[in-house]
C-alpha cells in the first residue's frame, strides 16, 4: 500500500485543488484499497462503483453535491476507480480528476500489477458473483413502468441518489447509467433530459423506474410539500413577487397562485398546476404564513 500513499502525497503536493481533499482508491468490485473518506462517503463511493463501473469508460465519472462537500467518483484504469471528496467547486474537482486520468496512467498500471487486480476482475464477472448492476441484453421493457403506477415524476421534479448501498440488484440500460452520472440533486428532470440528449418522456420513464427500485428518490419527499395552504386574511402584500422570476412557472401575480388554494390542493399539487419549482413555491407559502396571510395545514 506504500505505493498508493506515495501517489496520494504526490497528487496533493502537485495540485492545490487536492491539497485538502480526502481521496480513495477502489477496485472495480467496490472494494476499497485506500481511503481517507468518512464512512458516509465511502459507502457512496462503493455503491456508485458497484453500480456503474462496468458501464464506464476510462475517464467517466459521477458527481454528487452535498451541503458541505462535493464527491466525484470515476474510472481511472481498467480495474481501478478514484474518489475525491472536497469543499472545492465541482468544476475544479472534475478538472483535477481529468488530469489524474491523463497524467497518472502508469501509476495505476503499476498498482494493478502489484495487487494483481486483474484476477479480481475475472472473478467478478462470473455468473454466480453478486453484483449491484447487471448489464441487460436489451433495454428495459415498457412494462417496467406498469410495475409502479404510483410513481409519477414530472419535468420539474428533482431526484437525488439514495445514500445507501443496501439495494437489491437493479437491471439498467445505458440510458439509465448515463442519467445517473448527471443526477446531482439540483437538476430537474427536464434539465437532465437536455444535458443527456435523452427524450423527456424517456427520461421521465427511466428515472421513475429507478425511483421505484430505490436507486433514486424524489427531493420533494419532505412532508411540508404535502401541506395545503389556506387563505386566512386579505391584506396588501408588500414584497417583490416577481423576484422569483420564471421559477413560479405560469404565475404572473399572487392572484394566479391564490386561485389554487382553498381547494384541498397540496403545495406539490399547486406546483404541478403552475409548472413551478416546488421548493420556490414552498418558500413563498412559508413567507406568507409568517405574515399570517395563509396557513399551511
Amino acid at each position: 500500500m506504500s505505493e498508493i500513499s506515495v501517489l496520494v502525497k504526490k497528487l496533493k503536493s502537485e495540485s492545490p485543488t487536492l491539497s485538502r481533499a480526502d481521496i480513495a482508491l477502489l477496485v472495480s468490485n467496490g472494494q476499497i484499497i485506500y481511503s481517507e473518506l468518512s464512512e458516509k462517503f465511502e459507502d457512496l463511493a462503493k455503491g456508485e462503483v458497484m453500480r456503474s463501473f462496468n458501464y464506464w469508460g476510462i475517464g467517466d465519472y459521477f458527481v454528487k453535491h452535498f451541503e458541505t462537500a462535493n464527491l466525484i467518483v470515476g474510472k481511472v484504469s481498467d480495474n481501478l476507480a478514484f474518489a475525491i471528496c472536497s469543499r472545492e467547486k465541482t468544476g475544479l474537482l472534475i478538472l483535477a480528476f481529468t488530469n489524474i486520468v491523463k497524467n497518472y496512467k502508469e501509476y495505476f498500471k503499476n498498482i494493478e500489477s502489484t495487487l494483481k487486480i486483474a484476477e479480481v476482475e475475472e472473478e467478478k464477472v462470473k455468473p454466480e458473483e453478486k453484483v449491484v448492476v447487471e448489464k441487460p441484453t436489451k433495454p428495459v421493457e415498457p412494462s417496467v413502468e406498469m410495475e409502479t403506477p404510483e410513481i409519477s415524476l414530472s419535468s420539474w421534479t428533482v431526484v437525488e441518489p439514495v445514500p445507501s448501498v443496501q439495494t437489491s440488484t437493479v437491471t439498467m440500460d445505458q440510458d439509465m447509467i448515463t442519467l445517473l452520472r448527471f443526477v446531482d440533486g439540483w437538476k430537474t428532470i427536464e434539465e437532465l433530459s437536455k444535458e443527456t440528449g435523452i427524450p423527456l418522456e424517456e427520461t421521465i420513464r427511466k428515472l421513475s423506474y429507478l425511483v421505484s427500485k430505490g436507486v433514486l428518490k424524489s427531493k420533494y419527499d419532505d412532508p411540508v410539500y404535502k401541506k395545503k395552504p389556506v387563505l386566512i386574511a386579505k391584506r396588501k402584500i408588500e414584497f417583490a413577487f416577481m423576484s422569483f422570476g420564471t421559477k413560479l412557472g405560469k404565475a404572473r401575480s399572487l392572484n394566479d397562485i391564490f386561485k389554487h388554494i382553498n381547494e384541498e390542493k397540496t403545495i406539490l399539487d399547486i406546483a404541478r398546476k403552475l409548472d413551478a419549482r416546488p421548493e420556490v413555491l414552498k418558500t413563498l407559502f412559508q413567507n406568507l404564513e409568517r405574515r399570517k396571510i395563509i396557513e399551511l395545514k
